[in-house]
């Protein structure tokens, strides 16, 4: 009987500890490059909701665009005992140091929206920004199929400038070749900003006066696109796009300054985000996943689809 007595107790405690693995909370850094401006504080309050919402607790921090502030604030966040880190990378290859630094820690890195190069990345979930550059190109080939383009890249730090690139030379090369369209300017901003995209922009005036389209890579570069071309007395705005359906860009399209918009939703990276992170905190399988070379190994990948807003 005394036995019997031990044996279950045994079991009780064991049972206690299996049901406190798994209902451990999961303590999650959120390490961002921007958290002001444009989409970013919505991307900040949807992914610390649905991380609560797991009963798991978010430590927050933000580089706003200094690479080396990230490591930084990556060290601070790796102090907290968290289990996973999710990365918006100020520097594609600079961030990879975060990445070793945390695996030293026993900690898993996620890159949320843009990858980390040459690194051990444990997990990479974005949108298909190749398919967003197609978007746009095909959009704006349909409304001007002929004329002087403009294309206002984003940051060489950013990996997806390099994707939303190839996207629109996927539509652009062949009108291209055949003498419809002409890119009468094309650069690269130092950092996603409606400022930097005015620079561009104003430096594309001085050399060209016929502008029939501008390809701005996001709707902060669209921002200040527009702010050059008003100051240019121009009224008759030639087509512009850009992505991610900010709030003043929504409200550009229907007063007819800016032509479309590519739409990556919020609540919807936020949402699988936060679900990956805590499936990695407790070592489960995470399914339905495609791979991603990031110049050291193939990533496991999630990409999730855009859609196009406009009038």
């Amino acid at each position: 009987m005394k036995n019997r007595i031990v044996y279950l107790s045994l079991l009780l405690l064991l049972g206690i500890l299996i049901l406190g693995a798994c209902t451990q909370k999961a303590n999650i850094g959120f390490l961002m490059d921007d958290s002001k401006t444009g989409r970013w504080a919505e991307d900040k309050a949807q992914f610390t909701k649905q991380i609560e919402e797991k009963d798991g607790v978010v430590y927050f921090k933000a580089s706003e665009g200094d690479a080396e502030k990230q490591y930084q604030l990556a060290e601070e966040l790796l102090n907290l005992d968290i289990d996973v880190l999710v990365i918006i990378p100020t520097d594609r290859y600079q961030a990879a140091k975060i990445v070793q630094l945390a695996h030293e820690k026993h900690v898993k890195v996620i890159a949320y929206d843009r990858i980390i190069q040459q690194c051990n990345l444990d997990f990479y979930i974005s949108f298909d920004s190749e398919k967003v550059g197609q978007l746009q190109a095909e959009y704006m080939t349909g409304k001007c199929p002929a004329g002087n383009y403009v294309i206002l890249k984003g940051p060489v730090t950013d990996n997806n400038t390099y994707l939303l690139c190839e996207g629109h030379r996927m539509v652009l090369d062949t009108l291209i070749k055949k003498g419809d369209i002409r890119v009468v300017y094309e650069n690269y901003v130092n950092y996603w900003s409606a400022e930097e995209g005015y620079r561009l922009m104003k430096e594309c005036l001085e050399q060209n006066q016929q502008i029939d389209a501008v390809l701005a890579s996001n709707d902060q570069l669209a921002e200040g696109a527009i702010r050059a071309l008003k100051e240019k007395g121009i009224t008759d705005f030639p087509f512009i796009c850009g992505q991610d359906a900010d709030p003043a860009a929504i409200e550009r399209i229907k007063n007819g300054e800016q032509t479309m918009t590519v739409d990556k939703p919020i609540s919807s990276i936020a949402t699988k985000a936060a679900e990956i992170a805590v499936k990695l905190a407790n070592d489960e399988a995470i399914d339905n996943t495609i791979s991603t070379n990031n110049e050291y190994k193939q990533v496991n990948t999630i990409l999730l689809s855009p859609a196009i807003i406009d009038q």
